[in-house]
């Protein structure tokens, strides 16, 4: 597995990416999550928390997508 960890804004953000064998390829699950650190964030999440993820979820797609085609591209 790999782990990413960033802070920005009040905010930290993990991400970590688990590769597993699957067939003649590997399968790679992806999960994400942010965590408030400052009183700002925590008040700022509660209110556009929701809207939010949207966004995200868009990122997080695109992020994966990126990813098969640099190793697609590899073989």
């Amino acid at each position: 597995f790999y782990t990413a960890e960033a802070e920005s804004a009040g905010m930290r953000y993990v991400t970590t990416f688990t590769f597993s064998p699957a067939g003649s390829g590997t399968d790679i699950i992806m999960t994400f999550g942010g965590e408030a650190t400052s009183t700002a964030a925590k008040v700022l999440s509660k209110v556009t928390g929701r809207a939010m993820v949207g966004s995200v979820r868009k990122a997080v797609e695109k992020d994966l997508a990126d990813l098969a085609a640099a190793a697609q591209a590899q073989t």
